[in-house]
């Protein structure tokens, strides 16, 4: 099961309360709340797709048990819900949030960012190749008197 990192509060504070209610009811623009079930979805949603980034370099459980997640899981989870809430003919300024947002959760993919977690180190990425060779022969040292004959 998924969970957000991101609440409601977090959405509003991301977007604004406006926009979140127009987000969580496109087929009735005179709504003036907020579809709760929609709005979780959307999180929900947007979770998942944050979890298949970070989870090659963290462990999920561990992610998942931050409380409060870290900001940039936050800002990601409410960015890509965003997106994905705004329907199809998706504004062009959330787009761009989104690619810049995928793009960063690509690099903690890759191991060229983190989400500073302090004492929580990332996990070695799963199925990789483990290399090990014996002590080396020839050496710097080994190979000083080559050529000299």
């Amino acid at each position: 099961m998924t969970f957000p990192y991101a609440s409601r509060d977090d959405m509003i504070r991301h977007c604004t309360l406006d926009e979140v209610v127009a987000l969580t009811n496109l087929s009735d623009a005179s709504a003036t709340t907020i579809d709760e079930d929609v709005l979780a979805q959307g999180l929900a949603g947007a979770a998942e797709e944050v979890d298949a980034y970070v989870g090659n370099r963290y462990s999920l459980d561990m992610l998942h048990g931050l409380d409060p997640a870290p900001a940039m899981l936050i800002k990601a989870n409410c960015v890509i819900a965003r997106k994905d809430l705004d329907g199809v003919n998706t504004r062009e300024s959330v787009l761009e949030a989104y690619r810049d947002i995928i793009r960063f959760l690509s690099q903690i993919t890759k191991g060229m960012a983190t989400l500073n977690l302090g004492s929580s180190q990332p996990e070695p990425p799963r199925d990789s190749p483990q290399f090990s060779a014996p002590a080396p022969v020839f050496t710097r040292d080994t190979l000083s008197d080559y050529g000299r004959f």
